[in-house]
């Protein structure tokens, strides 16, 4: 569905952390609180300071949280729906607006026959973007959240 993380990336090529510029995330978790500390990842930037939300794409039940409006380019082959939020969002009003979306969002039928709990997975790609448009940051998909027997 998105071109992820197929492995360690840093800009211009460098390792160990050298010139990182933007974080990479993939984290399957579920709470609120454990997306706040996703989120506070997210709208971290080692060169510009804070992210604000300003559009948001439902990308085939996967909310994608944008920092500038996109080119139209950019969209012209995603099934993506995007709306223009009314104000840019804070860290905080975008937090309560995910959770508020995550707790109405489809999860699709439990297939474990142990425990779960309603969870999600938050991503970005490589350079810090979802699916190589680059006003995106993150996405967050509703996700079951399985336990052992």
């Amino acid at each position: 569905m998105f071109k992820t993380i197929p492995e360690r990336v840093y800009e211009y090529g460098h390792k160990n952390g050298r010139l990182l510029s933007h974080f990479l995330i993939d984290v399957t978790a579920s709470g609120r609180d454990e997306l706040g500390h996703v989120l506070t990842i997210a709208f971290s930037r080692l060169y510009a300071g804070r992210h604000t939300v300003s559009h948001i794409a439902d990308a085939s039940g996967c909310l994608v949280l944008f920092d500038q409006a996109p080119e139209v380019r950019d969209l012209r082959e995603r099934p993506w729906i995007l709306q223009e939020l009314p104000g840019p969002l804070d860290f905080g009003d975008t937090l309560e607006w995910v959770w508020s979306w995550l707790q109405k969002a489809d999860l699709g039928s439990d297939e474990h026959d142990g425990f779960s709990v309603p969870g999600w997975h938050a991503f970005n790609g490589t350079f810090g973007i979802v699916d190589e448009v680059w006003s995106t940051f993150l996405a967050i998909k509703p996700s079951w959240i399985y336990s052992g027997k």
